[in-house]
């Protein structure tokens, strides 16, 4: 009963966010076009549209043959680049896998971080500000295996409460597991469901 649960949490999660959310086939090849490299790869997320004619996407950035950033990008009606952030708290690998935007305007990043250490790659949140692209807060979850986490989705209810959903590997066997982590919107972690 728990693992029909976990799957239709997750799948309602994963519904609601792609029907939340603003995607156009041309935009997107433009957008890759404008803020990609060689290097650069595209996440699978949807586009969010920030504003009126303002759109921000997340990108997985190769600053080396060992390193890779979260890079955020946003950008204006005419494809010029209003603010970009990267961000790489770990040793090398950083990827962002989805991203939304609350009430307030606010631009959620999630994805996941090596961040050294024993943990493996942990989920990455990321709440960065409109205007700026200033971080407010990055939050990390190091499930109970110590070892590799990563985010699928994300929604934010009308209280901007942030639910990310994602794999987590952990137990005694060490087994890739569902997992779903409320965050309110000041980044305090409130639970984690398996």
């Amino acid at each position: 009963m728990k693992s029909i649960i976990k799957l239709t949490t997750t799948l309602v999660l994963t519904n609601f966010l792609l029907k939340s959310q603003t995607t156009s086939y041309g935009l997107v090849n433009k957008l890759n076009e404008t803020i990609t490299s060689a290097t650069d790869t595209a996440n699978l997320a949807p586009i969010v549209k920030a504003a009126p004619n303002t759109y921000v996407v997340s990108t997985n950035n190769k600053v080396s043959s060992t390193q890779n950033d979260i890079k955020t990008t946003c950008l204006n009606g005419n494809i010029a680049v209003q603010w970009s952030q990267q961000h790489n708290a770990g040793v090398n690998k950083a990827f962002s896998t989805a991203n939304a935007r609350d009430n307030a305007g606010n631009i959620i990043v999630v994805g996941s971080t090596n961040t050294g250490g024993i943990n493996g790659q942990d989920i990455t949140v990321i709440k960065y500000a409109p205007s700026g692209g200033i971080p407010i807060w990055v939050k990390y979850y190091n499930g109970p295996g110590n070892s590799y986490d990563v985010a699928s989705s994300l929604v934010v209810d009308a209280a901007n409460n942030i639910y990310v959903t994602g794999a987590s590997v952990g137990g005694f066997f060490q087994q890739i597991d569902y997992v779903t982590i409320k965050f309110n919107s000041n980044g305090t972690q409130l639970w984690a469901s398996f």
